[in-house]
């Protein structure tokens, strides 16, 4: 068939547009389709439908919409798909596997403005020193009811790797099963993250010191904000194993942060007195600090907890609930019950700092509700 803008510049075995203004090409990858070739030819607005598995590594040059069902496999020996600067893409119904690289970016590296919808990022591996085993971001990235799955990087950001001053937003999506081998198993963050109505679950961080297995806020212009979401299941070697703070600021609201586990801070973890970590309307319950303390939250920073329950985490050591180590951590209307330390302080435990409490209840943690603190 004609490949051809407004007029034909090539013939591609099954790929053809059908317009001239906003063309729409069709590429089947099953019956000798080339999408590197309709890629090339597209201008921006043009829309590339594809069906059938697509072997190869790809990059955009100008601004499409490419539609699937479809997958496109990086056959372990490259990265999948390249977003370069200035280039606006949407994809649709696609599944992005099988990249690996030793630069940032295994499945997709984008740099321009990429928006993911119903499509799924799944098997790509950032090996050496890379980070963004997913995806690798350097720009605007929307993650729309996307699935990030079983992707690996040996350095940030075992699912998403968001690069400074990249923006990243996760709407009603799923980030599972992805690995670190630094910190952030789920999402590395050193710009601004958004996740909202989205679930991350059973990500790891499993290097020395790693942080943050679910998500990770690295520098201290970096930004994570999570709402109505839920942090499940995600474990870190060092601390946070749901979200880590090492710099920056977090905010979580109206959220579920259930049955992670870590050396510290199972569930929360603000490691740094330049980290903020505001927690507001959410459930902190179920996660376990082993062999260490804070089971539900461990301070460092600045913390305010308002709105919040704090219940049934466990430590192995002290702070069965919340564990201040320095820095000051606030609560307010807010109740810390049912936490068990297997020392001190099932409640709270006050290392060094400031524990303020206000309008809160602390009670029935074993093997009693606060120590060096007055509750």
């Amino acid at each position: 068939m004609g490949l051809a803008a407004t007029a034909v510049v090539g013939l591609v075995a099954g790929v053809g547009p059908t317009a001239f203004a906003n063309q729409v090409f069709h590429v089947d990858c099953d019956n000798g389709g080339n999408l590197q070739a309709a890629l090339n030819a597209a201008q921006s607005g043009d829309v590339i439908d594809i069906s059938g598995t697509c072997y190869g590594h790809f990059s955009v040059h100008n601004g499409v919409t490419m539609n699937g069902p479809a997958t496109l496999d990086g056959q372990s020996n490259g990265r999948t798909l390249s977003v370069p600067s200035g280039a606006t893409v949407v994809i649709n119904y696609l599944t992005i596997q099988h990249g690996n690289t030793t630069t940032n970016g295994a499945g997709i590296l984008n740099n321009g403005t990429l928006t993911l919808n119903n499509s799924t990022v799944t098997s790509n591996a950032a090996t050496g020193s890379a980070a963004g085993g997913g995806i690798g971001n350097g720009g605007v990235l929307n993650v729309n009811s996307t699935t990030i799955s079983n992707n690996t990087a040996a350095n940030n950001g075992g699912g998403i790797a968001n690069a400074s001053p990249g923006t990243v937003s996760v709407t009603n999506s799923t980030v599972t099963n992805n690995t670190s081998a630094l910190s952030g198993g789920g999402i590395g963050n050193d710009g601004k993250l958004t996740v909202s109505g989205s679930t991350i679950s059973n990500n790891y961080s499993n290097g020395a010191g790693a942080l943050g297995g679910g998500i990770i806020n690295n520098q201290s212009s970096a930004t994570t904000t999570v709402s109505d979401s839920t942090i499940t299941g995600n474990h870190a070697t060092n601390g946070g194993g749901g979200i880590g703070v090492a710099s920056g600021t977090v905010t979580v609201s109206n959220s579920q942060v259930t049955f992670n586990t870590a050396l510290f801070g199972g569930g929360l973890e603000n490691n740094s007195f330049r980290g903020t970590l505001n927690v507001n309307s959410t459930v902190v319950e179920d996660n376990s600090a082993t062999p260490g303390n804070g089971g539900g939250i461990w301070n460092d920073g600045t913390t305010t907890v308002k709105s919040s329950a704090i219940q049934n985490n466990d430590a192995n050591i002290r702070g069965g609930g919340v564990y201040n180590a320095g820095g000051t951590i606030s609560l307010s209307s807010s109740k810390v019950t049912g936490n068990v330390a297997g020392a001190t302080g099932g409640g709270i435990y006050r290392s060094t700092g400031t524990v303020n409490l206000t309008s809160t209840s602390v009670s029935g943690n074993s093997p009693n509700n606060c120590t060096n603190v007055s509750c």
